[in-house]
């Protein structure tokens, strides 16, 4: 009597007529556990070539292209409303930098400029990471919004 059985995989193989080896042959005709697997995978696989093939009850071509054509219209809005954000951050930096320009330089004169420099890179890659993270988060709602309205027409 046989102790281990051949995979799952190998019965399919050899109940598709795959080139099998002699071990897995002489298992199955010796083995009647894996024998009626193979019939049973033999009688799946012929009525799945047997079934009916699927057919959509809508043209999907259509489909597509409308929400394709909805997505072309969106994009045709104001093209310089992502660079808003952007603009009203600079407008609001250069106001109190023009303003204060005099106590700044005088700030500059009197502090070291490595240490400076360290405080300006800093500050500087703080707010390029929140506007990228911030940016990624606004993405990534509007096509989940955009997903939910297209699930919903």
């Amino acid at each position: 009597m046989n102790i281990t059985h051949l995979t799952e995989l190998e019965i399919q193989d050899y109940a598709t007529d795959a080139k099998n080896s002699e071990g897995v042959v002489s298992h199955i005709e010796s083995c009647e556990s894996c024998k009626n697997k193979v019939v049973q995978y033999r009688l799946l696989f012929s009525e799945i070539k047997n079934s009916p093939v699927p057919a959509f009850n809508f043209n999907l071509s259509e489909v597509v292209l409308g929400q394709l054509q909805v997505v072309e219209q969106a994009r045709t809005g104001w093209v310089f409303a992502k660079y808003l954000p952007l603009f009203v951050t600079v407008i609001l930096l250069a106001f109190p930098l023009y303003f204060y320009r005099d106590v700044l330089a005088g700030i500059v004169k009197q502090t070291q400029v490595d240490v400076l420099c360290t405080a300006i890179v800093v500050a500087l890659t703080v707010v390029v990471y929140q506007s990228t993270s911030l940016s990624k988060k606004f993405k990534r709602q509007m096509s989940t919004l955009s997903m939910i309205d297209n699930l919903q027409h």
